[in-house]
């Protein structure tokens, strides 16, 4: 597994707060605070450099239900969506899916 520190990441691309809400670019249910759900996820794919394309996938979608799931609405929708992914993502990496 790569070194990784996320404290120590200085490339991260800080979200400015009064841009408002780009739909497309960057959602307001992705961009919370200075940074945005897909920068974690880059971030954390390559900290996990072992992953399979299709486990990174899954790891990214968990990794994007947490980073929303008070944002959208429907806070539990997301959790289990979350919980879903990471249950997929656990069985690959048992062995147990098909």
């Amino acid at each position: 597994m790569a070194e990784f520190n996320f404290m120590d990441v200085e490339d991260l691309r800080v979200v400015d707060p009064n841009a408002g809400d780009d739909s497309v670019n960057h959602p307001s249910h992705y961009t919370h605070g200075p940074v945005e759900v897909l920068d974690i996820i880059k971030y954390v794919l390559e900290a996990n450099d072992g992953l399979t394309p299709y486990e990174g996938a899954l790891l990214g979608m968990a990794i994007k239900y947490q980073g929303r799931f008070t944002l959208k609405g429907n806070p539990i929708q997301d959790i289990d969506k979350a919980i879903f992914y990471l249950n997929k993502l656990k069985g690959e990496i048992k062995g147990d899916e098909k």
